[in-house]
């Protein structure tokens, strides 16, 4: 009678085989190490955000215009065995500070380190080496699904189902599991994967399809299916039963946090369609992706909200509050549009965003009468009192900023002719989202289907429905790479232990911060 283990035992034994000798006579040839990484700075400023913390004072916003400093780095390693197979291991970290300001506890303030897995994966080739029938990788890996995607998407992986959180950051989701890739029907190729859930509740698997097909090379669309969760390693926690309505048939039904997501996406290349030589390779790119965050309508109920005790209306009645929506364009990085008009149009756009800006004329007769400095509140003249916005306020700054972008812009385009070398920038990624979520984009990692309710009861619903942000990169000698980022996205802070807090920190199309970023590559 044969041992159970043998079976599963010889199957492992003849993929090693294959992967190592495969077609091959002979000794295999000895392994091949390679090593890469990175080491990076950032920079950012919080120039707005309404986020209001409990710890001191749940009225002051205790992130408008903090810093946030961080030195990170990554190493990785891959080890070709063979031809076929190969083996990709990396280690992240990273040096930072959080948002330095007084209304932080004293013990949440300081330097912080914390390190992770980048990758831990391997990759079996199938067929020829040369023309794979098909690629497997098992292990913990990134998959990206909008390869262009700077700012938003990864919509299929990066995003939750019941409730519908999504992320920002671009595409590149870390899974744990295995992805069969093949393209052996080229221009067509198809990604299969069964992944574990690395938030709680942990370890429920994940199916999916990814189909893409390339047209022209001008022309990338895909799709992808996910059924979310349907295989749990605890259906208790999974599917829990605490929130319930009665259906149209008279059944109690529960929420769960499982469910199926779709997604489609296409990349339109205007360069390379219509034959345009002179601007960069990733110049005047076309991108969009939508996602459809759980197919399954649920009726809404009235629940009361933990941090106010307001009763709220939630639930997932309507598709169309649970699709985000992103599009994206490569702005051409000519001199003249890069670096002249793009930054007027930046600093134009974001003076319209500013809110009301208030002055107040105090009554020089009150002054005068014994009114001290501290008690000039008191002695406004109403009468006096104006209200002034975006344009209205300080009406130079448009000019100085629209001049100082031409002299830019002019100077760049006359500099690259004297040097005979090219200044310009390698990308600027221009991306808008919608995403009419009914709720605040908090991320709920404690299992719970409905959507979090430890809400600002000043929040509105419409108030964070558009998002935008711009990001322009330059690789300086294939090695070094400075980049900027402006945008109203999804930005959350790190925790004293380097995990990001669930609770978004950008509550607002007109809050926002930028980032300045420094890198070395090896």
């Amino acid at each position: 009678m044969s041992h159970p283990a043998l079976p599963r035992a010889a199957v492992v034994l003849f993929v090693a085989w294959y992967a190592v000798c495969g077609d091959s006579v002979g000794t295999p040839a000895k392994p091949a190490i390679g090593f890469s990484g990175t080491i990076g700075f950032s920079m950012m400023r919080i120039v707005r955000s309404s986020a209001v913390t409990p710890l001191d004072n749940d009225k002051v916003r205790f992130l408008e215009g903090a810093w946030i400093e961080s030195f990170n780095g990554n190493l990785g390693a891959i080890v070709t065995v063979s031809p076929r197979l190969r083996f990709s291991t990396g280690l992240g970290g990273s040096v930072w500070s959080p948002a330095q300001t007084k209304l932080q506890r004293e013990d949440f303030l300081g330097r912080r380190e914390n390190a992770w897995i980048s990758s831990a994966c391997a990759i079996l080739v199938l067929g020829n080496p040369d023309r794979p029938a098909a690629e497997v990788t098992g292990g913990f890996f990134g998959f990206n699904t909008s390869p262009d995607a700077q700012v938003f998407g990864g919509y299929l992986y990066r995003s939750g189902c019941y409730p519908g959180y999504v992320f920002s950051g671009g595409a590149t989701a870390g899974l744990a599991g295995l992805r069969v890739r093949t393209d052996v029907l080229s221009p067509f190729s198809l990604n299969a994967l069964a992944t574990l859930e690395l938030e709680y509740p942990y370890f429920d698997l994940t199916l999916g399809l990814v189909p893409a097909v390339d047209i022209g090379g001008f022309l990338e669309t895909a799709g992808g299916v996910v059924a979310y969760r349907v295989a749990p390693a605890d259906r208790g926690l999974t599917h829990p039963k605490r929130s319930s309505y009665i259906n149209e048939k008279g059944d109690r039904e529960y929420y769960t946090l499982a469910g199926t997501k779709l997604m489609a996406r296409f990349t339109f290349d205007t360069r390379k369609a219509f034959g345009i030589q002179a601007l960069g390779e990733q110049d005047l790119k076309l991108y969009a992706e939508a996602g459809l965050l759980g197919v399954k309508n649920y009726r809404a109920i009235e629940v009361a909200s933990g941090q106010t005790g307001e009763i709220k209306t939630v639930g997932y009645e309507k598709r169309l509050d649970r699709m985000p929506v992103m599009a994206g364009f490569n702005w051409p990085t000519h001199p003249l549009l890069a670096h002249g008009i793009l930054p007027a149009a930046t600093a134009a756009f974001l003076i319209a965003l500013e809110p009301d800006t208030t002055w107040e004329t105090y009554d020089s007769t009150l002054l005068s009468q014994g009114i001290h400095e501290h008690e000039k509140a008191y002695a406004v003249d109403t009468a006096t009192h104006r209200e002034e916005r975006g344009f209205a306020h300080k009406r130079y700054r448009p000019i100085a900023w629209g001049a100082a972008s031409l002299a830019a812009g002019l100077g760049t385009f006359f500099l690259e002719r004297v040097l005979g070398r090219p200044l310009r920038l390698d990308r600027i990624a221009i991306e808008f989202e919608y995403y009419r979520l009914p709720h605040e984009n908090h991320a709920d990692f404690n299992g719970e289907p409905l959507p979090p309710l430890i809400l600002d009861s000043d929040f509105e619903a419409e108030q964070d429905d558009f998002r935008w942000g711009l990001v322009a990169t330059k690789t300086i000698m294939e090695r070094f790479s400075v980049g900027f980022k402006a945008a109203s996205d999804h930005f959350r802070t790190p925790n004293e232990f380097g995990w990001f807090r669930p609770e978004e920190r950008i509550l607002a199309t007109d809050e926002w911060y930028w980032e300045f970023t420094l890198g070395v590559s090896f």
